[in-house]
């Protein structure tokens, strides 16, 4: 029992420290880094194509080939790493303020998170090795076979669409809300800079919905059909988009805001309040 306790509060203490707030930040700042080329990608769809997938693994294959690509890759991983690390220590301790059930859901959500950012950290470590990171869009038709395959695989996969859907609305009321800006020292920026910010998460947040909105669809539309191959990652899913009436105009909105969140990143990692302030609140 004593170990597990020494064990809870190193933990604790390294959540609660400074150098995990930074691992934090840094890896905001690597999410913008890839929301921006992802981005960029989208445009070259738009303008009739392009080479890559409008996903994380295209978005590293584009640093791959550009002037110094190893070494920005190899920043990336330590920075997936790194928020990995920072998103784990908060799934183990959880926050301060928070208690019973939404404890239990946010710590299960940090939890989440680091196992995405640890499997950022892994492709982008493949890239770097030269190995072919292989395709979201594969990926998720293969995963939703398997699921229809299975017994009452149709009626799972259309629930998990309607789960996504749902996820999706959370998220655009979650915007709607500002409810992010708890998680930000904004009181001392001017009135302007607040509402900037704001508007930037919003927006940013949106779009993020959208496209979530969209690939929930899609998986309910692999049900009804039985067919895996409508599931999508986000390449296929902005794909789809444009390939949409009034597709183009869709997609640059979408485009835009990537961007926006893009930007909202930066501002999120430069404003983001730390374990030793939530400690205190």
């Amino acid at each position: 029992m004593t170990a597990q306790v020494t064990g809870r509060h190193a933990a604790e203490r390294a959540a609660e420290s400074t150098a995990a707030d930074r691992l934090g930040q840094v890896g905001i700042l690597a999410r913008a880094v890839m929301v921006f080329v992802v981005a960029a990608i989208a445009v070259q769809i738009v303008r009739g194509g392009s080479g890559r997938a409008a996903d994380s693994h295209g978005a590293l294959q584009t640093l791959a080939g550009s002037s110094g690509g190893v070494a920005l890759l190899c920043l990336l991983a330590a920075a997936f790493a790194g928020h990995a690390v920072w998103r784990l220590l908060e799934a183990a301790t959880g926050l301060h303020h928070d208690h019973g059930e939404q404890r239990t859901l946010k710590r299960i959500g940090f939890a989440a998170l680091g196992a995405l950012y640890a499997g950022l950290c892994v492709t982008t470590v493949r890239v770097i090795a030269g190995g072919d990171p292989g395709s979201e869009n594969q990926a998720s038709k293969t995963a939703t076979g398997d699921l229809l395959g299975m017994p009452g695989g149709r009626v799972v996969t259309a629930l998990l669409g309607v789960a996504v859907i749902a996820i999706a609305v959370g998220v655009a009321v979650w915007a709607a809300k500002s409810e992010f800006l708890k998680t930000l020292h904004t009181e001392h920026l001017a009135r302007r800079a607040q509402d900037a910010v704001r508007w930037l998460g919003m927006a940013g947040q949106w779009s993020r919905a959208a496209i979530l909105a969209v690939a929930g669809w899609m998986l309910i539309d692999a049900a009804v059909e039985n067919n895996s191959s409508k599931a999508q990652g986000l390449d296929g899913t902005l794909r789809v988009i444009a390939g949409r009436p009034y597709g183009s105009a869709l997609l640059l909105a979408v485009c835009a805001g990537l961007v926006v969140f893009g930007v909202f990143s930066v501002a999120q990692a430069l404003l983001l309040r730390t374990s030793a302030d939530d400690r205190h609140r």
